[in-house]
């Protein structure tokens, strides 16, 4: 059974950022969006790590991949400002069975 998970988090602009879900269980789809103009992301298990999908459609190398555990690692420096720049608040939504 798949259960929804949210949370939020500020952007601190670096790289390896572990964000912590508390989800005891393995994310099947992961949507970050920013609460300000530009960014998000969307990934799923089966694309490759660590890209993600920008909201203008195009794939980006870096910047969003799951783990450790059932968490995500966001990053800056490689197309990361989508999903970690910093000061800017982010919304997080997960789908976990």
């Amino acid at each position: 059974m798949l259960t929804i998970y949210t949370g939020s988090y500020v952007g601190d602009g670096l790289d390896g950022r572990v964000i912590p879900t508390g989800i005891s269980g393995t994310i099947k789809q992961l949507t970050i969006l920013p609460l300000a103009p530009g960014g998000g992301a969307c990934k799923t298990p089966e694309m490759p790590l660590p890209a993600f999908v920008g909201q203008a459609g195009g794939v980006v190398a870096g910047g969003l991949s799951f783990g450790p555990d059932a968490d995500f690692t966001v990053t800056f420096s490689m197309g990361g400002n989508a999903v970690n720049g910093n000061l800017i608040t982010y919304c997080w939504s997960a789908l976990a069975e």
